[in-house]
């Protein structure tokens, strides 16, 4: 039933969705907004059956790879946390995508334009911090983690590179949701903060964990 989860979750919501769809009076609506959360471009309201759709495709992805991958050891250690780190961006992403539809089709503006980056940075912050909670636990595999050669090719490596990744993808979420917060209160420039911490997220969970990494294989090459 677990591993169903997912498709399940994914139809549920492309039918509520549909419903929701349905139910709106106007046949156009705002479906792309600029840099600054400002509308610049509208179509049918039936184009927002389009995240619904590719997060059923992503399910079935997902229950395919995992029968595939069924027989492989590495990826038996580590199925549990990645059923659940997969669960939880589904939910996240499904609670970003009802936020931006409701507002969306409510024509709201103003507030779509403090919304959009708030709700990211909010949404992106807890995908960070459901990831790095796991980011010690993981074993070494080919599929999910911190896979370059230094750690794929020496499990002490991966031990203290996923250990450190934790501790700075943590740190590094807890900055993103922060910078959500701060982004309600810069006006025009919410967008720009929002992106900050965007790159504070992809520094913090991959790009520093990647150069510890190298770092530690290097110490080891010099004993």
């Amino acid at each position: 039933m677990k591993k169903y989860l997912c498709l399940i979750i994914s139809l549920l919501n492309a039918v509520a969705t549909a419903i929701y769809i349905a139910l709106i009076d106007k046949d156009i609506v705002p479906i792309h907004y600029d840099f600054y959360g400002n509308v610049d471009n509208e179509g049918s309201k039936w184009s927002f059956m389009l995240l619904p759709a590719i997060l059923v495709v992503m399910a079935v992805v997902f229950l395919i790879s995992e029968k595939v991958m069924a027989k492989n050891i590495n990826y038996q250690k580590n199925s549990k946390y990645l059923t659940i780190c997969i669960t939880g961006f589904y939910v996240l992403m499904l609670a970003l995508f009802w936020v931006l539809l409701i507002l969306s089709t409510n024509g709201n503006d103003k507030i779509l334009s403090k919304a959009v980056p708030f709700v990211c940075s909010v949404i992106l912050g807890l995908i960070g911090i459901l990831f790095s909670s796991f980011m010690p636990k993981i074993k070494p595999n080919g599929t999910f983690g911190i896979r370059v050669s230094a750690t794929l090719n020496n499990e002490t490596v991966w031990k203290k590179t996923h250990r450190f990744a934790g501790k700075t993808g943590m740190v590094g979420s807890f900055l993103v949701l922060i910078t959500g917060f701060v982004s309600l209160f810069c006006g025009d420039f919410s967008a720009v903060v929002s992106v900050v911490g965007i790159v504070i997220f992809v520094v913090t969970i991959a790009v520093l964990p990647t150069i510890y990494a190298y770092i530690v294989k290097a110490n080891m090459n010099k004993w």
